[in-house]
């Protein structure tokens, strides 16, 4: 077993077991908190409500094929014109 005052900075990070452990060491947080600003958030926002839409529409779509799909073949069956 390594003691920790003998050990290699490599492994005394190895041996962090708590999160307050983890903060005294500044190598493992260099830059500091990480801090979000409203303008990112905003258009991390606004980017996941634009995909929301533009799923949406392609759900939309996909439903509109098949529907059109299912009535020209009833329409086919019913007139007597289907071919195989």
């Amino acid at each position: 077993m390594i003691l920790r005052s003998m050990a290699t900075k490599q492994e005394q990070i190895c041996m962090i077991t708590s999160y307050k452990n983890l903060l005294e060491y500044d190598s493992l947080i260099r830059y500091g908190v990480p801090r979000v600003k409203f303008a990112a958030f905003l258009g991390m926002v606004t980017a996941v409500l634009s995909s929301m839409i533009e799923s949406e529409g392609d759900y939309y779509a996909c439903y509109f094929l098949v529907k059109l799909r299912l009535l020209l073949s009833m329409r086919i069956i019913a007139v007597g014109q289907w071919k195989d």
